[in-house]
């Protein structure tokens, strides 16, 4: 006897025991993709109630810095679901659109059941397809960060355990995207309780401090803010993360200096500054102006 097929509506989020999806070619013959984890359901909640067709995409499994780095939202590829306990993740670039009516209804869970889920859910797809198109300029000076300095959120070191702890950066424009320059302010963003309160323990820092402090490399002053080998004092720690922050736009407005994006012959002209908040302090007016930067996911370096 066959399966008795879906009748009723489907939502976001929901996963379906589908083997395989369609995959066009330019030349409009079709191949089929494996799912052998199914697929979860993309399309916004109303549409999967409403419609016959709706949007699936494959559901993977990922180990490694793949799985770190998605598991937290760092990569708008994938999306973190649950399915039978296991966390697997939504595959955004691959896809389909399938006939609701052509599923059996005996193959339905869903990945994403918590309203915080849900709400993670929404947001990295809108992200995925609504992701800023940065200027080759601005990419361009963001190589450092790209390069040098993200990938060490997957190491042992200071920097990476500091990294780790970064949710968002939000970068700004004061110019104005469509400027012919980028006066660009970064703004690393971190979980309420990260960065001391400024209403304890604050005093005058001396000066013979603050050069110290300069002289330090980023993986010194990484290595005083989780130590606290140079005090526990807010204003201490304070000016050890803005320094940590400043050093690393440092090395994107220096490299840009011997090495800038050009228009002809004419260079592109790009400078940055940084400080990192509370995400709790980080207003929505500012949250509106400014777009989010992923950095492992600007589009290639073309300079």
């Amino acid at each position: 006897m066959p399966e008795e097929k879906i009748v009723q509506p489907l939502f976001q989020g929901d996963v379906l025991d589908v083997k395989s999806l369609p995959v066009s070619s330019p030349d409009s013959s079709v191949s089929r993709q494996d799912c052998p984890h199914g697929v979860v359901v993309v399309s916004q909640t109303c549409d999967a109630v409403r419609d016959s067709l709706i949007q699936v995409a494959r559901i993977v499994k990922l180990q490694g810095s793949a799985y770190s780095e998605s598991i937290t939202g760092k990569r708008p590829r994938y999306i973190p679901i649950t399915v039978n306990g296991e966390s697997l993740f939504a595959d955004l670039a691959s896809i389909a659109t399938v006939d609701r009516g052509e599923i059996p209804v005996s193959r339905i869970s869903n990945g994403v059941q918590e309203e915080k889920d849900r709400t993670l859910f929404r947001f990295l797809i809108a992200r995925r397809f609504g992701r800023f198109p940065f200027p080759d300029a601005v990419v361009h000076w963001c190589k450092p960060l790209r390069e040098k300095i993200a990938p060490k959120a997957r190491g042992n070191g200071a920097q990476g355990h500091i990294l780790r702890q970064i949710t968002c950066i939000r970068i700004l424009d004061h110019n104005g995207w469509d400027s012919p320059s980028y006066d660009l302010a970064l703004c690393f963003l971190v979980k309420p309780g990260i960065l001391p309160t400024t209403t304890s323990g604050m005093t005058k820092i001396p000066s013979s401090f603050l050069q110290k402090v300069g002289g330090m490399s980023p993986d010194q002053i990484a290595s005083a803010i989780i130590e606290k080998t140079l005090g526990d004092n807010a204003s201490v720690l304070n000016l050890l993360w803005d320094s940590l922050i400043a050093s690393w736009i440092d090395k994107c407005n220096s490299q840009y200096l011997v090495n800038p994006a050009k228009d002809g012959s004419m260079t592109i002209p790009v400078s940055g500054i940084g400080e990192i908040l509370s995400e709790d302090e980080y207003t929505y007016d500012r949250y509106l102006a400014s777009e989010q930067l992923d950095l492992d996911y600007l589009s290639r370096d073309t300079v």
